[in-house]
C-alpha cells in the first residue's frame, strides 16, 4: 500500500478517512455543541401551547377527505372545462 495514502495528520486521521468522512471534531468542540441548547426566549408562547397530536389527526382527515374527493372531482372536471370553453 501506498505510504502517501494512510499517512496520518496532525488529528491522527489518514487522508482517505478524512476525505470520506470529513475532518474529526474534537471533543471540546463536542462538549460545547452537546451544551448548546435553544434557548425558549424567542419562542412565540401560543406556539407552545400547540397540541400536535389534534394537528396530526386534522392533517390525517384532511388527507382523508382529499382522497375521497379525487373521484368525483375527476368525473366533474369534463364538464367545468365545457363550461369554460363556452365563455
Amino acid at each position: 500500500m501506498d505510504d502517501n495514502l494512510h499517512s496520518m495528520d496532525r488529528k491522527g486521521q489518514d487522508s482517505f478517512t478524512r476525505m470520506m468522512f470529513g475532518n474529526r471534531r474534537s471533543s471540546e468542540t463536542l462538549d460545547n455543541h452537546k451544551s448548546h441548547e435553544p434557548s425558549k426566549e424567542g419562542i412565540d408562547p401560543a406556539l407552545e401551547q400547540i397540541d400536535y397530536v389534534l394537528l396530526m389527526e386534522v392533517i390525517d382527515s384532511l388527507a382523508d377527505i382529499a382522497d375521497k374527493l379525487k373521484p368525483v372531482v375527476a368525473e366533474v372536471y369534463p364538464y367545468i372545462q365545457q363550461v369554460l370553453k363556452k365563455r
